[in-house]
């Protein structure tokens, strides 16, 4: 996984609007158990794209689990 967050913020790193890129590294880094990282990642994604449904989805999501727990 560690590898293919690495190719995503490379694509990142060349076309900064590159959404789906922005939240495949979220979903990645989520399923690493680096739930702050992925945070920040979707924040960022947010705050350029703010209609990315899938990440405000995630969020939110992300948020009441780590509220529950």
């Amino acid at each position: 996984m560690r590898k293919a967050i690495d190719e995503y913020v490379k694509a990142v790193d060349i076309n900064k609007k590159d959404y789906d890129s922005y939240y495949k590294i979220s979903f990645l880094l989520n399923e690493l158990g680096k739930k702050e990282d992925a945070t920040v990642m979707l924040n960022n994604l947010l705050k350029i794209k703010p209609d990315y449904i899938a990440a405000s989805i995630l969020l939110r999501r992300h948020f009441v689990l780590t509220r529950i727990v």
